[in-house]
Parts: structure tokens; C-alpha cells; sequence
């Protein structure tokens, strides 16, 4: 009986099983590295309120609120405009 080493090593020296190991390896380095990647970008999405980018997605919400805020205002006096104006009309 042979020892395992050299079972191994006539099993990569068959042409059909070096290819399979070699395909197989290749598969397993590119899904480590999709993970990797995909770590990454997961890590990508949060933020913090000290880092520059979080302290300015924070200010540019502040001032989208201001905005709307403003907005609403206007929209609010637009409609009491109008509907006073539709209330002096005559019939």
C-alpha cells in the first residue's frame, strides 16, 4: 500500500483532476474576493455623525427640512389665498 502523499500527488498529476482542482480553486478564490467586495460595500452604507460624510449628509437633511418647512408654509398661504378669493366672488 502506498502512502497517502503519493496517492495525492499521483491524483494531481492526472490531467482531468488538475484542471477539476484548479477550476475549483479559482471558484473558491473568486467568491472570496466577491465576499470581500461585497464587505466592503455592506461597510460602504454606514456612516457615522463625526465622519466629514455623515456630518454633511446630516446638513444637507437639515436644510432639505428647512426647505420643505418653507415650502409648506407657502403652499399653506397660496391655499388660504385662494380660497379667500374664491369666497369673494359673486354668485
Amino acid at each position: 500500500m502506498s502512502h497517502p502523499w503519493l496517492q495525492v500527488r499521483q491524483l494531481l498529476l492526472d490531467p482531468a483532476v488538475n484542471r477539476e482542482f484548479k477550476r475549483i480553486h479559482k471558484a473558491l478564490e473568486d467568491k472570496t474576493e466577491e465576499a470581500k467586495r461585497l464587505h466592503e460595500e455592506l461597510q460602504g452604507t454606514h456612516f457615522s455623525h463625526e465622519s466629514k460624510q455623515g456630518r454633511m449628509l446630516v446638513a444637507k437633511c437639515r436644510t432639505l427640512a428647512v426647505r420643505q418647512a418653507c415650502l409648506a408654509a407657502c403652499l399653506q398661504d397660496v391655499s388660504l389665498l385662494l380660497m379667500h378669493l374664491y369666497m369673494l366672488q359673486p354668485v
